[in-house]
C-alpha cells in the first residue's frame, strides 16, 4: 500500500486529495495519509484529512511514503 503525503492544502492540494480517494474506492492499493502544510496547524484537518506536520517536515516521515507537491506559488518555490 502507498502512503501519500500532499505538501501543500487547499485548492490544489484538495484535488490531488479528491483523485488519490478516488483511485483507492477503484481499487490502487493507495491511501491518502494526510497534509504537510506551513499555514495550519499540526493535527488541523483539511476537509477531514489530518494535517500531519509543516512542509520542512517531510524528511522526517519513513521511506515508504510518497509525496505529492501540489505547491503552485513559483516566487517561493526554491525556498521550499
Amino acid at each position: 500500500m502507498k502512503k501519500i503525503l500532499i505538501l501543500g492544502g487547499h485548492g490544489d492540494g484538495l484535488i490531488a486529495a479528491q483523485i488519490i480517494q478516488d483511485m483507492q474506492r477503484a481499487g490502487e492499493a493507495v491511501t491518502l495519509a494526510g497534509f504537510l502544510n506551513d499555514h495550519q496547524q499540526t493535527n488541523d484537518c483539511i476537509e477531514g484529512i489530518p494535517v500531519l506536520g509543516n512542509i520542512a517536515d517531510w524528511a522526517q516521515f519513513p521511506a515508504d511514503y510518497y509525496f505529492y507537491p501540489a505547491l503552485h506559488k513559483l516566487k517561493q518555490m526554491p525556498q521550499r
